[in-house]
């Protein structure tokens, strides 16, 4: 005997449009993306010059790849761009992140560089300028919040550490050029 079936019609079509209901406001609330508070934390950060992933950056494994050893010049500015990464590799767009995340660095000298952000630049976008010859480690930082609720969500290894993001600088200005 088929229950529904006896049921009058009205019956039917309420029982339907609850049924339809409860199951379209339970999809929609199990939906990270619907949520404000949801966002995606970055695992890689890679610092990408002319196209080029010259770092990058494992917070699963700790390690700090270097794809490319460049030396640039006293005087001169190179743009970079920041990249995030998931942890299967895929891009975490600065909208993934949600409201308050800034690139932040400590440098370990700043008498070799500098880093600048342009107001014409993005948000992970930055200027490295060579201040004079020699070599400086970078911490670079995800950070997240302002004030006393500030705190990092993802960090290169710091500027003691003997596997921290270093970047050469040469007195000349012949041009870039790897070893």
């Amino acid at each position: 005997m088929n229950i529904f079936k006896s049921l009058p019609t009205n019956t039917r079509t309420l029982l339907v449009l609850t049924l339809f209901s409860t199951l379209l406001v339970t999809a929609c609330s199990d939906n990270p993306a619907s949520s404000d508070d949801e966002h995606t934390d970055p695992e890689i950060i890679e610092l990408v010059h002319d196209g080029e992933v010259i770092y990058e950056y494992s917070d699963i494994t700790g390690e700090v790849t270097e794809h490319s050893h460049l030396h640039y010049h006293v005087g001169e500015e190179y743009l970079f761009e920041v990249h995030f990464l998931n942890e299967e590799g895929e891009h975490v767009h600065a909208e993934d992140l949600g409201e308050g995340y800034s690139l932040g660095w400590e440098i370990e000298n700043t008498d070799i560089l500098a880093i600048h952000q342009h107001d014409d630049n993005g948000q992970w976008e930055f200027h490295l300028e060579g201040m004079a010859e020699g070599g400086s480690k970078i911490q670079f930082l995800l950070n997240h919040g302002s004030g006393e609720d500030a705190h990092s969500h993802l960090e290169t290894p710091a500027t003691t550490q003997d596997d921290a993001i270093e970047f050469h600088i040469d007195a000349d200005s012949d041009g870039e050029h790897e070893h």
